[in-house]
């Protein structure tokens, strides 16, 4: 899957310590170091405010000051995480299930990049001239969190689902020789109607992001027609009649490609998760400029790390 990538130049960041072992450091163990080299390049933004209100205007320009360096460093350790996450993306297969749950911890780290973004700068008491700024950098991270939940709350889902498709692949009943006793066939049909109950089961409880009800809707609807195929051989097979296993047997290749279909469009749905990054990077930009203005800095160039 290739997936869309902002080109701007980022900063390359190690891979987590879940891909190249523990001995790197977790998000919020690298947050202090990340986000500190950036703080003379703020400081130099935040001695031209003092400047600007000289005399009797110093308490002010320093609540300015005080409160611009805080939340240029938290937004600027946003970016850092972001690029991060993207490098650390780009190494994990989307069409692999046994690389789902290195996936979903991937995007776990993503979403508490937003979460402690949004703890921090919401205990800030911003001045009236950043107020609007405040406001919206709040929304952002708590959409982010919000966005990035959502895909964690998928992959989750996939993860429980890609497991059923594979084994309506590998059904015992079909892959029974021509010829078996009506025993071997009963048997075969109980243990394909344990799976599928099982599954069905675990259907009932599931809770997947909105996008994905339909989806859901769809794999429950096909789970329970292949469960009425096998339970028509299990009841009414005999030693004269296995017209429902040849019935069931004709139609597996169908049941087959149907499966392979949602497997398919699992891996579709996957290979578009870096987009998501893509755009929050796009839109956390936009921001970071707006705390440039207030700083003084120039903004001919993208700020900080983003």
């Amino acid at each position: 899957m290739v997936e869309t990538r902002e080109t701007d130049a980022r900063i390359a960041i190690a891979r987590p310590s879940f891909i190249m072992g523990n001995d790197e450091p977790s998000v919020e163990e690298r947050l202090p170091t990340m986000r500190g080299s950036v703080i003379a390049a703020v400081t130099l933004a935040i001695l031209a405010l003092l400047i600007l209100f000289p005399g009797c205007g110093n308490d002010q320009a320093e609540e300015a000051a005080g409160y611009l360096q805080v939340i240029s460093q938290i937004h600027d350790g946003v970016a850092w995480d972001l690029g991060y996450v993207l490098e650390s993306l780009s190494g994990i297969p989307k069409d692999d299930y046994y690389h789902l749950e290195e996936l979903g911890q991937l995007f776990r780290e993503a979403q508490e990049i937003f979460t402690s973004a949004y703890r921090e700068a919401s205990s800030l008491q911003p001045l009236p001239e950043a107020e609007s700024l405040q406001a919206d950098l709040l929304r952002f991270y708590q959409e982010g969190d919000g966005k990035i939940g959502e895909i964690v709350g998928c992959i989750d889902f996939f993860q429980a689902v890609l497991p059923m498709l594979a084994d309506v692949q590998n059904l015992a009943l079909p892959s029974l020789p021509e010829g078996a006793a009506v025993e071997e066939i009963k048997a075969a049909a109980a243990e394909d109607h344990r799976t599928l109950d099982m599954y069905l089961e675990d259907l009932e409880g599931a809770e997947p992001p909105q996008e994905l009800q339909a989806y859901l809707k769809r794999l429950r609807s096909f789970l329970l027609s292949v469960m009425e195929a096998v339970v028509g051989v299990e009841q009414a097979v005999t030693p004269e009649d296995q017209q429902a296993l040849s019935l069931l047997r004709g139609q597996y290749a169908a049941t087959v490609e149907t499966a392979q279909l949602m497997e398919y469009e699992v891996a579709g749905f996957l290979g578009t998760v870096g987009s998501c990054i893509d755009a929050l990077i796009k839109e956390g930009r936009g921001l970071a400029v707006r705390i440039q203005e207030l700083l003084g800095a120039p903004t001919a160039t993208p700020p900080g790390n983003w």
